[in-house]
């Protein structure tokens, strides 16, 4: 991708053998950008389409908005240490799991910074 180095039919051939489609279905990638290639076959879903026939191949694709979520997460956090607005690490753990429905809250208690702070000083 760091080139964005065009998508070949050889490619094109492995990828159809691997998911069990007739390469027809995947040639209309044929020298486009691997990034538009993996933009619309596979982000945009055309692949699972594809191959949601009667031999559906699992396949694991990062949701479109995880990446957008992790660094407006770590800009949150660069922000936060030039700033000098946290001491220290906070007593919780953040965890979203983005496969199941949104909990009532998405802390809890960070067991390490817990103990530590009932250890007598």
């Amino acid at each position: 991708m760091f080139h964005n180095t065009l998508v070949n039919r050889d490619l094109l051939g492995r990828i159809a053998q691997a998911l069990g489609l007739p390469l027809d279905s995947l040639l209309r990638f044929e020298n486009k950008p691997i990034r538009e290639f993996y933009t619309e076959a596979f982000c945009g879903g055309a692949v699972f389409r594809l191959s949601g026939g009667a031999r559906a191949t699992p396949t694991l694709v990062p949701m479109a908005f995880q990446s957008a979520l992790a660094g407006i997460m770590l800009a949150a956090e660069i922000v936060a240490h030039c700033a000098k607005l946290k001491a220290g690490p906070p007593p919780v753990t953040t965890t979203i799991n983005l496969l199941r429905p949104s909990p009532s809250t998405f802390i809890s208690p960070d067991g390490k910074t817990a103990i530590s702070a009932a250890l007598p000083r």
